[in-house]
């Protein structure tokens, strides 16, 4: 059993064991402990008492015990007799974090500010962590809009115990930048107009960087569902005046590149299948599908469409059948001379073999039993897996009240081929 040695004896040691390789180990002591019991250690070990010595296993040892995150430095050092040595571990411990104080947050942030800093209470003081979460929340304020937000921390030692500290965060927000205009360059009049208030991002609101960047991804769709597959939105002038006691104002300015609109050529299918023929023909797949040719194409339309495809596969049990589309686009002369664009969608179906569940377990904050709840699946082990029958328990669970969220996760079952389901309700 490893012993814990007197400091005084200290000098005896010397930091290099190469030169032992192989001899007996008559001890194993602990030298530095503070607040760890060696008996937390001692398992971590693979060096033995009156085995011989190895480099590789207290390399190992080391490397074991620094995984416990409990210690600055540690040291091995050797004692050398005449037949036998004595192995020391020499520590230093880092000193935990007794208490995380955080001031300066409003009561609307607390929530998330506090959530970036919980993992590092009660774990060893890391300044690097520390900062860590600081460049987090640095990030989310600056997402926010917050302007000149300064956030600084200082550390003291708990109740006097150097092993212990109280880590203090001071924050500063700042203050928030408003939007002083937003404009556009390369659309008509009409064509603002009709989709400037379907953006979150107006004049005289705070300047949000997440809320802009989704308003830039709006843009896109907006005209994508147009018929316009390469829109290009850019911001070539975004200005913010700032003096030195505010008001701190920020002026957007978007270059919105629509390119060329396109017509809906078609679906084509191409169906690879395992069985003896295909689940469904081209023709029961075609009336799965809303996209007519001729139709402006509409990206959100043609998503829902596949989506409807994988859907009907998912109720038939094939929940592995594969859907990709390929779009193939195409140019033809009008009678102007001007080019109509189309683009035609082909799709490539792998049907692959159908799924079948395996268990199905019920988790989440239950108000009622497991036996209670399983009157309201639609599925049992053993079954070919249905998605309609999902949706069909989804909402019976939902009916009940006393849930507001029904959510499944499925994972590969044995054997192959075979999902486990997990139905978590809260």
């Amino acid at each position: 059993m490893p012993e814990e040695e007197n400091s005084e004896q200290q000098e005896h040691f010397i930091p290099s064991y190469n030169q032992f390789e192989g001899m007996k180990i008559e001890k194993i002591l602990f030298s530095g402990l503070q607040k760890i019991r060696r008996e937390k250690i001692s398992p971590l070990l693979n060096s033995r008492e009156g085995e011989p010595l190895s480099h590789r296993k207290v390399s190992r040892d080391i490397k074991n015990i620094y995984m416990t995150d409990r210690f600055d430095r540690i040291e091995a050092l050797i004692d050398a007799g005449k037949e036998s040595i004595t192995l020391k571990f020499l520590f230093s411990e880092a000193p935990l974090i007794k208490e995380l104080i955080i001031t300066g947050v409003s009561d609307e942030f607390k929530e998330k500010v506090f959530g970036f800093f919980n993992h590092i209470e009660g774990k060893s003081y890391r300044k690097y962590r520390i900062n860590n979460c600081i460049e987090n929340v640095r990030k989310f304020y600056a997402e926010l809009g917050l302007y000149k937000t300064s956030i600084s921390f200082e550390t003291a030692s708990a109740n006097d115990h150097e092993y212990e500290k109280v880590v203090q965060v001071v924050i500063n927000e700042g203050v928030y930048k408003k939007v002083r205009s937003v404009t556009f360059s390369g659309l008509s009049t009409f064509e603002e107009f009709a989709f400037r208030k379907t953006l979150s991002m107006k004049e005289n609101r705070n300047y949000n960087n997440s809320i802009f960047e989704e308003d830039l991804n709006t843009i896109k769709c907006y005209f994508q569902d147009r018929g316009y597959l390469n829109t290009v939105v850019t911001v070539p002038n975004k200005k913010s005046f700032d003096s030195e006691n505010g008001p701190y104002e920020i002026d957007i300015h978007l270059y919105i590149e629509k390119g060329d609109k396109y017509l809906f050529a078609g679906y084509t299918f191409e169906i690879k299948h395992e069985l003896e023929k295909p689940l469904f023909t081209e023709d029961q797949l075609a009336n799965l599908v809303s996209l007519k040719p001729g139709d402006v194409f509409n990206i959100t339309n043609y998503n829902s469409d596949r989506e409807a495809i994988v859907y009907s596969y998912g109720c038939s049990g094939h929940i592995f059948a594969r859907v990709d589309g390929k779009k193939e686009f195409s140019a033809r002369p009008s009678s102007t001379g001007v080019n109509t664009f189309f683009v035609a969608i082909h799709f490539l179906i792998e049907e692959r073999e159908p799924g079948y569940i395996d268990t199905v377990i019920i988790k989440g904050n239950l108000k009622h039993t497991v036996e209670e709840l399983n009157k309201y699946i639609f599925f049992r082990s053993g079954e070919k897996f249905n998605v309609e029958n999902f949706t069909k328990t989804r909402e019976l669970l939902l009916k009940l009240g006393t849930y507001t969220e029904v959510n499944f996760d499925v994972r590969p079952g044995s054997p192959n081929g075979y999902l486990n389901v997990v139905i978590e309700c809260n």
